[in-house]
């Protein structure tokens, strides 16, 4: 299985300032984005096959570290 997170400006995800394949389950967030708030979703791969997008999830990213709320 290999995972694609998306992280964007907006929770449409009409402005996704990068998107990225990993095989792990965990993400550790080391691009340079803008403080503020962000919006992350993730899918799944498994050969010729994809998942639906999850859920968009917001976070806060305040100098220069990603935070998130129990519950948002």
């Amino acid at each position: 299985k290999v995972y694609t997170i998306q992280v964007a400006t907006d929770s449409n995800f009409s402005k996704v300032l990068f998107s990225k394949e990993t095989p792990d389950t965990k993400f550790l967030l080391s691009e340079s984005v803008p403080n503020g708030q962000l919006f992350w979703r993730v899918r799944a791969q498994n050969g010729d096959h994809f998942s639906e997008w999850s859920a968009g999830r917001k976070m806060t990213l305040l100098t220069g570290r990603a935070t998130r709320r129990a519950g948002h």
